[in-house]
């Protein structure tokens, strides 16, 4: 090898180890001290109880949980006070206080974008603030969450980047975060859960006008047939019954809100007869590309207890739904029936008719003799 080629393959290595130095003191170099075990928030051990507030915020989203002062019932504030799963407000807050400090990263604020510990309240922000509230919602907790850290410690073990609000100093933190500013995420999302073979029958109208209706094939529970069908059509080749059925016997919500006076009259309603005679009526009020779902107990069958508890889960809220979900079961006329062609009658074959030939010219010469 020639001295000028040696020479610039050395100082490409050298190049290429202090470019590898820069990387690691970015990444790795932030950390000056491990204080593995120590708590962010030990008081949460013995005073999560006390926590009456909960505010996450991410940028323009934000999401306030509160404890009705005498009852441990949380709901959302944002959404007139709809009921929140307290199992999941106890995993946050039990997480909050298990949170244990590993290991000092930057200080340096124009690096806290690299671990999205930048401004939680800044508009498009990655840094997620959570923060907990006394009953009279002064604060018990308060923590800025940034990315996660697969394996932080070993397979399967995450950590969570954080920061204390107004404090520069972050850490690699021995804790899953998983806190979100989506409804969904809080509440028990199915508000709606029947089973299909006590379905007795079902019909979808747009108005007073009815689109379709299914009934129990035969005998067989669970199996159901397009019924009433409009004369001069026939169920479209593709379409599947079961399909029509999925689409509303079980409903999750993505988002929820207090029901409007205009929710009283959706344009489009699917009832529900049950084979206990219990009757449901779910109506779509359509927002745009949202729809929006509505629950009505007509009749409460044979099991009243059910019923009841259902009517008190859903009565005055309305319930977004998945469009893809809605359109199911919710289906216009010419998605569910094609017309029937009829072909025209032949017309009768025409009668054969015998035409007799044409007389031959007789030979000359076997010509009768004329008589005399």
């Amino acid at each position: 090898m020639k001295p000028k080629h040696f020479n610039m393959l050395a100082l490409a290595a050298i190049v290429s180890l202090v470019a590898a130095g820069v990387v690691h003191s970015s990444y790795n170099s932030w950390s000056d001290e491990k204080v593995s075990g120590k708590r962010l928030f030990p008081s949460l051990e013995t005073q999560g109880d006390a926590t009456g507030h909960i505010t996450i915020q991410k940028g323009s989203e934000t999401i306030n949980l509160k404890k009705a002062t005498d009852s441990k019932i949380w709901s959302i504030v944002e959404r007139g006070g709809y009921p929140v799963d307290p199992q999941k407000v106890r995993k946050l807050v039990v997480k909050l206080g298990q949170t244990e400090l590993i290991e000092r990263k930057t200080k340096s604020q124009k690096l806290h974008a690299e671990l999205d510990l930048g401004d939680p309240k800044k508009k498009g922000a990655d840094a997620k603030l959570i923060r907990l509230g006394d009953k009279d919602n002064k604060t018990i907790a308060e923590v800025v969450v940034g990315k996660e850290r697969r394996a932080a410690f070993g397979a399967g073990k995450a950590g969570t980047y954080i920061r204390v609000p107004g404090d520069a100093q972050t850490w690699l933190a021995k804790v899953e975060l998983d806190a979100s500013t989506s409804v969904e995420d809080w509440v028990k999302p199915t508000f709606f859960d029947i089973d299909k073979d006590k379905i007795k029958s079902l019909s979808v109208a747009k108005g007073d006008e009815v689109i379709y209706k299914l009934g129990v094939k035969g005998k067989k529970a669970g199996e159901f047939e397009l019924v009433d069908i409009p004369e001069g059509k026939k169920a479209k080749a593709k379409l599947k019954t079961v399909d029509l059925i999925n689409g509303i016997r079980t409903l999750e919500m993505t988002d929820v809100r207090a029901a409007r006076a205009d929710d009283a009259k959706p344009e489009m309603t699917t009832d529900l007869m049950m084979t206990d005679g219990a009757k449901y009526r779910v109506g779509m009020k359509i927002d745009g590309k949202n729809r929006w779902m509505t629950i009505a107990v007509l009749a409460n069958g044979k099991d009243e207890a059910a019923a009841k508890k259902l009517a008190a889960a859903t009565k005055g809220w309305a319930f977004k739904i998945a469009d893809w979900r809605a359109n199911q079961t919710f289906k216009k006329p010419e998605d569910v029936f094609e017309v029937v062609e009829v072909k025209a009658p032949e017309a009768p074959a025409a009668p054969k008719v015998s035409i007799p030939g044409a007389a031959k010219p007789l030979d000359p010469a076997n010509a009768p003799m004329p008589k005399k």
